[in-house]
């Protein structure tokens, strides 16, 4: 409930400081509608005086272009005064009524308009005096002194009253500005520094509603990109249902029979043992220690991505082998591949008939670890509990 009152308080505070930038904000309007009338009509002089033709026997060419260029130049900058206030009124009206900003939108708004005003107003006095200038040169154009009598007389009789009014206009010009001109350092503006915080209050429904409807689409999203993935999955365990055993499974390495174990001395064991393999992350980073001298970790790394071995892509092959043999022939396969791992991580330095002793040192079927002065490693014997 306090809240609510606080509230209220803030947004009554705001609308009053809005009220008073209002009243800026119509002044502003009123005086870009004053110079865009005032333009549009020096546009339509300026424009007639243009379209007349200009007597070509008594006018010097001199004399034609400088008539030619006052007149231009206060159609041009008419025209420009009454689309700039034009479209200052219509977009400052819109940003102070509409902006997403709140208060801070109105300010920026009349803060705008107020700069801009001091340029169409230069903009509006130099229209005005082309626009006389041209019209005096008009009257020297069209009643020249030399042609006849009469036209001597009106050239005599004109000619100084409308200079006499000229100067008359460009003084009271000048004096008017200065004397009721605000500067801007001493004008007061519709701003309340102290409630600058408060300014920056934007629509409590839009603050409200955008974080919903954020959400509400982030969700979907969410959904669409997991019905995606579900969709993939289901098509990938499809296929790998109605694919071919031989895809399923890889190729099958041949069994070996138990009692036939390649000897570590053998020139191929030697040269598995001394090639230098990538390190495998699966063996921690024990191995990868002996990697670049071609140490015991190079050998395991080596002996877990040969193919039947260690390698995960044959892990389906090795357990339906598993299934087919009996239990003692399993058990005899597994006690092999631990004497020749054992051969293989040690150089050679053990023998295969060094099993018992190993595996009588681990004390459980489960794991052992073989020790040598270059690091250890554990190796799994007997996963399946055969030996128990």
């Amino acid at each position: 409930m306090l809240q609510l009152y606080k509230n209220q308080v803030v947004t009554q505070v705001s609308k009053e400081q809005i009220d008073l930038r209002q009243l800026e904000l119509d002044w502003y309007c009123s005086n870009y509608d004053t110079m865009a009338v005032s333009s549009t009509m020096l546009a339509g002089f300026a424009y007639d005086q243009l379209t007349n033709s200009v007597p070509a026997k008594t006018t010097s060419l001199q004399m034609e272009f400088v008539y030619v260029v006052f007149t231009a130049v206060s159609l041009g900058l008419a025209l420009s005064i009454a689309v700039t206030c034009i479209f200052s009124v219509i977009f400052g009206k819109s940003l102070a009524l509409r902006g997403s900003l709140g208060a801070t939108s109105v300010n920026i708004a009349v803060d705008n308009l107020r700069n801009e005003q001091k340029v169409l107003y230069l903009q509006f006095v130099a229209c005005l005096l082309c626009y006389l200038i041209s019209h005096v040169l008009q009257v020297v154009i069209l009643h020249p002194a030399k042609e006849d009598k009469l036209t001597s007389i009106t050239h005599r009789m004109v000619l100084p009253p409308m200079i006499f009014f000229f100067l008359l206009i460009v003084y009271f010009t000048i004096s008017l500005t200065v004397k009721l001109q605000v500067r801007d350092s001493d004008a007061i503006s519709g701003t309340i520094a102290a409630l600058r915080p408060y300014e920056r209050i934007a629509d409590l429904d839009q603050q409200v509603y955008e974080p919903l409807s954020a959400r509400r689409h982030l969700h979907e999203s969410q959904m669409a990109g997991a019905g995606n993935r579900d969709s993939e999955s289901l098509t990938s365990i499809l296929e790998n249902i109605f694919a071919p055993k031989e895809e399923q499974n890889g190729p099958v390495q041949p069994q070996e029979e138990p009692g036939t174990a390649t000897s570590s001395n053998s020139p191929k064991r030697r040269r598995d043992r001394n090639a230098v393999m990538p390190t495998d992350s699966g063996l921690g980073g024990g191995l990868s220690s002996g990697m670049a001298s071609g140490g015991p970790g190079s050998r395991a790394a080596n002996f877990a991505s040969r193919p039947g071995e260690g390698s995960s892509g044959n892990m389906q092959a090795v357990m339906q082998r598993g299934r087919e043999q009996t239990p003692d022939e399993l058990r005899a396969e597994m006690y092999r591949k631990k004497s020749v791992r054992a051969n293989y991580f040690y150089g050679g330095e053990q023998e295969e008939d060094d099993e018992d002793h190993h595996h009588d040192a681990a004390g459980v079927h489960g794991s052992s670890t073989f020790m040598s002065e270059r690091g250890s490693l554990n190796v799994m014997f007997d996963p399946l509990g055969y030996g128990k």
